[in-house]
């Protein structure tokens, strides 16, 4: 008998809507009138973000009903030069003139970094 695990199953019911979703996105949302084609993905940001994000929450996800081992404070640990390349990577593309995946100016501004830290301390409670 096949035994399928019950988040496995949610995930595979959300795919639809993530792509009904992206396609209406494509359909109704308007152009950006100042750019007349699809922007570079920047690669190396992808990969700065996903060297930083991935051990953290590994560490984080885990880390606490493992004892939290050595490994998972490495985890975190390794997680801190990933953010700084991270933050490298976006001005790179910016200086250049290409499209970050983060607008680091817009986290500059007074309003959106109070409502990030009061999110992450709303967050960090739990």
């Amino acid at each position: 008998m096949l035994v399928l695990d019950p988040r496995a199953v949610s995930c595979a019911r959300l795919l639809p809507v993530g792509a009904a979703a992206i396609a209406a996105g494509l359909r109704f949302l308007p152009p950006d009138p100042e750019q007349e084609e699809f922007p570079r993905i920047d690669m190396l940001g992808v990969a700065a973000l996903a060297a930083t994000v991935l051990p953290a929450l590994l560490a984080l996800s885990l880390g606490r009903s493992e004892g939290w081992p050595t490994w998972s404070w490495a985890c975190l640990a390794a997680s801190a030069p990933g953010f700084a390349a991270f933050v490298l990577a976006e001005r790179r593309i910016e200086v250049r003139g290409g499209a970050p995946l983060i607008n680091l100016h817009a986290l500059a501004r007074r309003a959106v970094s109070l409502g990030l830290a009061a999110q992450a301390a709303s967050v960090g409670t739990y």
